[in-house]
């Protein structure tokens, strides 16, 4: 299935030196089957960890970071006057991108290791739409999925769905397919939905 295929991705870019990498899923409890996928290639249990249970900068030197779309959009939030949380995608991207225990990134653009979005219909709606009760906004899970691969552009990403979109626009996360952008028909993904979608159920 995708989830040992994943497992594989990721096997051979740690064996390759790339040790950092991200999992995101539907939610916390598919790690568990995260780690059954990696430890049944091999890879030690102990290499995937868990974002949620990180409070402060990932400590971890290298693995297999797990998380949930949820998770990853969290932010900090304040009560009473005290922020308290953290903002997960700093986080996420500071550790995967060089920053060692201080949390500060080398450089976002040396990250060349593995980015799995599983089950990544998650990230659907990419784009604000027209609804027919007015302006559907896009989803914090879609749009923290898009920066983050923004702010890594040498990742390695992988997206993994058996359902990956059901409509034209719910292919606006997948910035790294090249289906829009410089080299192609399409200068935006605005204008890549538009025109697919004007072609009907057979485009």
């Amino acid at each position: 299935g995708k989830g040992r295929t994943s497992a594989a991705i990721l096997l051979d870019n740690v064996l390759q030196g790339r040790r950092r990498a991200l999992w995101v899923s539907e939610n916390r409890n598919l790690m568990r089957d995260a780690v059954r996928d990696w430890t049944a290639l091999g890879g030690p249990a102990d290499f995937v960890f868990d974002l949620g249970a990180c409070k402060g900068p990932i400590q971890q030197v290298e693995g297999i970071c797990f998380t949930s779309y949820d998770t990853l959009k969290g932010k900090p939030r304040e009560r009473d006057g005290v922020e308290t949380g953290i903002d997960r995608l700093e986080q996420v991207v500071a550790w995967l991108s060089g920053g060692g225990e201080d949390g500060r990134p080398s450089s976002e653009t040396d990250f060349e290791g593995v980015v799995v979005f599983d089950e990544s219909h998650n990230m659907a709606s990419a784009l604000d739409r027209q609804g027919s009760r007015g302006i559907q906004k896009a989803s914090q899970r879609a749009l923290v999925g898009v920066e983050l691969q923004a702010r890594l552009p040498n990742a390695r990403v992988v997206y993994a769905s058996a359902t990956g979109a059901t409509e034209v626009a719910n292919l606006a996360y997948a910035a790294r397919l090249g289906l829009w952008g410089r080299g192609t028909p399409f200068p935006t993904v605005e204008a890549f939905v538009e025109k697919v979608s004007a072609g009907g159920i057979a485009a």
